[in-house]
């Protein structure tokens, strides 16, 4: 139940930071408008956000098979020095 009060909490404060930055970047807004426009903002900021989260994700796996084929490849490397010496 918590975990629910603080995602309403914070859905509320990104309504509020929203709202303020409409009525700092477009005063012509009316406040309706400015309570739309924000609660817009706030939903797509909550459709929005799992989609980067799973493309950094992606990322960050794709960097992790990178980095162990950079591994692979060095300990190759250096297994064909060690010969070449030998």
């Amino acid at each position: 139940m918590q975990v629910a009060s603080l995602t309403h909490a914070l859905a509320q404060e990104l309504q509020t930071r929203f709202e303020l930055g409409f009525e700092i970047r477009a005063p012509h807004l009316s406040p309706t408008q400015r309570r739309l426009s924000a609660m817009m903002s706030v939903q797509l900021f909550k459709a929005v956000l799992p989609l980067v989260l799973q493309a950094e994700k992606a990322e960050q796996m794709v960097l992790e098979a990178v980095e162990e084929r950079e591994d692979y490849l060095e300990s190759i490397s250096s297994r064909q020095n060690e010969e070449k010496l030998s």
